[in-house]
C-alpha cells in the first residue's frame, strides 16, 4: 500500500485525512512495531502543499473520531500558515529586489497615494534636493514646489485622473534643503486597482538644471544675434 495510495486517499476524504490500521512502524528505516497510523494534507486552501504523518506507536490503541478531526484541522491550519509564510517571504524578497533596484538608479523616484502624500521617495532625493527620505514622507510634491508652478502642476495632474491618462511629462522648480530651486522633469503613472480606480502615484524625476542652463544660453545668443542684426 505506497504513498500514491494514501495520498489518493486523503485528496477523495471529507477530512482530507487518512487512518490505517494494523500496519508496520518504522522510525527512520528501523521497524519498531506494528499499530494505527494516520496522514493529513497540509491544505493551503486550494490544494496539498505537503502532508503530515503520525502514528500510536508510544499509546498504542485506535485513532479516535475526534483526533482525526484534529488533525485534519491541524493539517487546514498548518498549510494556511505555511502558505501566509511563503507568500510573505517572497513579498520581503521582491521589496527588497526592487528596493535595490531604486535605490541605485539616478532618478529619483517616489510613490505617493492619490492624495498626493509622500509614502515612498528614493535616497535619491539626498543628492538632487538636500533631504533625507524620512523628512519627506507625509509631504506632496506640490509642497516644495515653485509657487508659480503649483497651479499649473497641480492642474496637469488633475485633468489627467479625470480624463483617465497617464500625465505627460512636466518641468518645474523644486525647493532644495537650502531654499534654492532646481529644475527638474518628472513623468508620472497611475496605479489602479482591479475595478480600475486609482489608488497612487508612482513618480520619476529628474534633475534638468544643466538642460535649463544650455537652453537659455542658446536663447541669450539667439536675442543677441537679433539685436546685433537691427
Amino acid at each position: 500500500y505506497g504513498v500514491d495510495s494514501w495520498i489518493h486517499e486523503i485528496a477523495s476524504s471529507p477530512l482530507r485525512a487518512h487512518f490505517e490500521e494494523t500496519k508496520a512502524l518504522y522510525d527512520y528505516g528501523v521497524h519498531i512495531g506494528a499499530g494505527w497510523r494516520a496522514a493529513a494534507a497540509l491544505w493551503d486552501g486550494h490544494q496539498a502543499i505537503g502532508y503530515v504523518v503520525c502514528d500510536n506507536h508510544v499509546r498504542r490503541r485506535p485513532a479516535r473520531l475526534f483526533e482525526a478531526e484534529l488533525l485534519s484541522l491541524f493539517g487546514t491550519t498548518f498549510g494556511h500558515l505555511i502558505t501566509i509564510k511563503q507568500e510573505q517571504d517572497a513579498r520581503r524578497l521582491n521589496e527588497e529586489r526592487l528596493r535595490a533596484i531604486i535605490d541605485h538608479v539616478r532618478e529619483l523616484i517616489s510613490y505617493t497615494d492619490i492624495e498626493g502624500r509622500i509614502e515612498y521617495i528614493g535616497p535619491t532625493v539626498t543628492e538632487l534636493l538636500g533631504y533625507e527620505p524620512s523628512q519627506m514622507i507625509g509631504l506632496t510634491l506640490l509642497d516644495i514646489c515653485h509657487p508659480d508652478d503649483v497651479d499649473r502642476v497641480g492642474k496637469t495632474m488633475q485633468e489627467a485622473l479625470e480624463q483617465g491618462r497617464q500625465p505627460p511629462l512636466i518641468e518645474s522648480r523644486m525647493r532644495s534643503a537650502d531654499g534654492t530651486y532646481v529644475w527638474v522633469e518628472g513623468s508620472g503613472r497611475f496605479l489602479r486597482d482591479e475595478q480600475g480606480r486609482p489608488f497612487g502615484v508612482i513618480s520619476v524625476i529628474r534633475d534638468i538644471g544643466e538642460q535649463r542652463l544650455l537652453q537659455e544660453a542658446r536663447l541669450q545668443e539667439e536675442r543677441l544675434h537679433v539685436a546685433l542684426q537691427k
